[in-house]
């Protein structure tokens, strides 16, 4: 395999494609900015019952308005939290001032693995220069490193939006979080953190001394998400134990001071996230293969030909390991979309085994090639293909196994579920009692099953909400104020660039859920936001 000539994945390039009509939709339709007429005034009401004067968002990223892989001005004001605000302040609703600790960058900040500071994330859609739209690849921007400025001193007191990228659900309330020698050190919060001194403040603190007469909570789905991004290779999820009991020490702090005790509240329920783009965007048969002599070299007695006749070898002579496992983990390589090869820690390891038959064979201790219920996460892309350190002309994903890290197999997809699926029984089972009555529950599910084109039974089977079960239709993506939108970031995708936080389309259709649950719960009218006039995912073409 020395010499084997691989073929290397670009980027996204074999996701993201666009017919003709398509790019006409886009350029022409999907992109123009629709205002609405000058002279039309809209109004609303907040009903008898709901006071939205000082609205107060409390939750991790999607709360901040993180987009793009990185946390920029635009997409501050774009989340949904200051759309939500937005329409609280139309005439006859009464919503107040709408403040969020502003980073002032166009682009951003994000912090590669590599210490490098970088900015939001592009979607290139012609990474060829050939002129033809199609051939897609992320790109980052320059950042800017001001994560370490404080907020002015004008927005830290008049704070609104108290949304930190990065949490869960514990550090809702730890003094840690804004503690520079603290192993809990968040440098989102110590922008605005209330005491950058003694670092005695917690968020919530926080949010409770503005005086809140309405409260927004998305909260959670860093408890699993982190988890599911490191391919289930690292870290936790946090324990339901764990879950239940903050979130009602949360909501008891809420409802029992003095400052927040009258606010009513939404608390936004947590998503699937293994449907999104991040866990979507690279198949499980990303080696592309076009020719017999690679296809050849592969499948030779020196390479995986021999691995495969090793693995009958131990079938036959220990009758611990079937010839059925022998069969699930062998090797073959055609012409066309192959499999990735991956490392799959649930396989038992035989690397000892297989070391003394051929110490080469070391390296397929726990391997196999991928299938379809196998999700490749999308800095796979850029690896895959690639040479590993130390194993020059070993490819990873091909001849050389793809981490851990980089997969989440369906054993690992099902602890993710579990933890999402417990936590959403644990927030109805809290909100149940009488003592939080003021806080509703906005099922978000609906939407995702729609835009993700779910199938009643996939969505029964995530353990979505009997709404959204019923808003599954089959149909990958979503037919929206008259506009079709995909699940995607592609230029008339909801999703960000970074494959996981909506974009501003995304956010306003979060915003309008919220809206309606309002609307049907306090017989409010606080109008709907027009997601045609908001822009997508940043793109050049």
């Amino acid at each position: 395999m020395k010499n084997l000539k691989i073929y290397t994945l670009l980027l996204v390039s074999a996701v993201i494609a666009f017919s003709c009509d398509e790019e006409d939709k886009l350029i022409t339709d999907i992109l123009v900015e629709n205002p609405l007429p000058a002279d039309e005034v809209v109004t609303g009401s907040s009903g008898d019952d709901l006071d939205l004067s000082v609205y107060v968002a409390l939750g991790n990223s999607l709360t901040a308005g993180f987009q793009d892989g990185a946390l920029y001005t635009d997409g501050q004001i774009n989340s949904f939290t200051g759309l939500l605000a937005q329409q609280f302040q139309v005439e006859g609703v009464g919503g107040g001032s709408y403040v969020f600790p502003n980073i002032n960058s166009a682009n951003g900040y994000y912090l590669e693995a590599g210490g490098a500071v970088l900015g939001k994330l592009f979607l290139d859609l012609d990474a060829n220069n050939d002129g033809v739209l199609g051939d897609a690849e992320i790109v980052p921007s320059a950042g800017d490193n001001n994560i370490g400025t404080r907020a002015t001193d004008d927005e830290i007191t008049n704070l609104t939006n108290f949304g930190v990228p990065g949490i869960n659900i514990t550090d809702l309330d730890d003094p840690n979080l804004g503690n520079p020698t603290s192993d809990d050190f968040n440098p989102y919060y110590f922008r605005f953190s209330s005491d950058p001194v003694t670092f005695t403040s917690t968020v919530l603190d926080d949010a409770i001394a503005r005086n809140p007469t309405f409260i927004s909570l998305w909260i959670g789905a860093n408890d699993y998400l982190g988890y599911a991004r490191a391919g289930a290779a690292s870290g936790s999820v946090t324990s339901a134990a764990d879950f239940q009991t903050q979130l009602t020490a949360h909501l008891t702090k809420l409802v029992s001071s003095p400052s927040s005790a009258g606010a009513k509240g939404v608390i936004l329920n947590l998503p699937p996230v293994t449907i999104l783009p991040y866990f979507r965007a690279v198949p499980y048969n990303a080696v592309p293969l076009t020719s017999q002599d690679d296809v050849d070299d592969l499948n030779a007695a020196t390479a995986f030909g021999g691995y495969n006749a090793a693995l009958d070898g131990l079938a036959a002579a220990d009758p611990s390991f079937s010839q059925d496992d022998a069969d699930a983990r062998k090797v073959t390589y055609a012409l066309g979309a192959n499999p990735v090869l991956i490392k799959d820690t649930d396989l038992t390891d035989l690397t000892a085994a297989l070391s003394g038959i051929n110490p080469a064979l070391a390296l397929y201790g726990q391997v196999r090639q991928a299938n379809s219920t196998d999700l490749m996460l999308l800095p796979a892309a850029t690896v895959i293909g690639t040479d590993a350190e130390g194993l020059p002309d070993v490819p990873i994903g091909i001849a050389n196994p793809l981490g851990d890290e980089y997969v989440l197999t369906l054993s690992e997809q099902g602890e993710v579920g579990l933890a999402r699926g417990t936590y959403n029984a644990i927030i109805d089972g809290v909100l149940a009692n009488p003592a939080f009555a003021n806080y509703t529950v906005v099922d978000l599910h609906p939407f995702f099953a729609d835009a993700f084109g779910l199938s009643s039974g996939q969505a029964e089977a995530l353990g979505l909400t009997a709404a959204g079960i019923d808003a599954a239709d089959g149909e990958i993506g979503i037919v929206y104020q008259g506009y079709d939108y995909q699940p995607d970031f592609s230029p008339n995708g909801l999703f960000s660039n970074d494959a996981i936080h909506p974009n501003p389309r995304g956010h306003a259709i979060v915003t309008n859920v919220i809206i309606e649950t309002l609307n049907d719960t306090y017989g409010s009218s606080i109008p709907m936001v027009q997601i045609n006039q908001l822009r997508s995912s940043p793109f050049q073409q």
